[in-house]
């Protein structure tokens, strides 16, 4: 009996110290949902434009650019998702206008960021600093101006089918399943259509992001 209480000791102490022993390693690769919002200032020629909300929820992946090295500084991101902005203009030209609502949604947006980690040894949580580009090939409601045929012809934009493309950057931190970021961006949307007018939009504005990793 007492043979049997020892060796069943010693089996409990082995297995303890084999599990203690074992390291859970960190993910390299992750995936997950990102949710950005913020207020963008929108400028186009001929008009005066409010301040807007903008936002973009996007499916994320990313990851350490050497993954066996995990004291690799250097990471990356991307993903595909969709984006949405609104604002108002007004026209500032001679010709009366209109007040206009501008709201576009974009379709297939795809960011891609550099991701640069400046404790990449960390066990709690990682800051990071980050830059990229956004690109969206569908952005439905691209304003266009556009003069009315009316006896008094006034100016007035209108919706049509586009592409936008964008710059940011920002700082984060990241655990491991939430992460946080807050940064500035800006960039420019243009009408697919070979008739399209001259009309120039671009943007920019300040964000914050929130990050949950599966």
């Amino acid at each position: 009996m007492k043979k049997l209480l020892l060796f069943c000791c010693m089996l409990l102490a082995t297995s303890a110290f084999s599990q203690s022993g074992k390291v859970k390693k960190e993910k390299t690769v992750k995936q997950g949902i990102v949710v950005k919002g913020g207020m963008a200032s929108y400028s186009i020629d001929g008009w005066d434009c409010d301040a807007g909300f903008t936002g973009e929820v996007y499916w994320s992946l990313s990851g350490l650019l050497k993954p066996k090295n995990t004291e690799s500084h250097w990471a990356f991101e991307t993903g595909l998702g969709i984006d949405f902005s609104k604002s108002k203009a007004v026209y500032s030209g001679r010709k009366r206008g209109i007040d206009e609502d501008i709201f576009c949604i974009g379709l297939f947006t795809i960011p891609c960021n550099a991701k640069y980690i400046l404790n990449p040894l960390s066990t709690r949580g990682k800051w990071i600093v980050k830059a990229g580009i956004d690109f969206c090939p569908l952005e439905i409601g691209v304003p266009q101006e556009k003069e009315g045929k009316a006896i008094s012809s006034y100016y007035h934009l209108e919706s049509t089918v586009g592409m936008k493309i964008g710059i940011d950057g920002g700082l984060g931190y990241e655990g491991k399943h939430w992460g946080l970021y807050a940064g500035g961006f800006g960039g420019m949307m243009t009408p697919w259509s070979s008739e399209a007018s001259s009309t120039s939009v671009t943007m920019a504005g300040f964000y914050a992001s929130l990050h949950y990793f599966f």
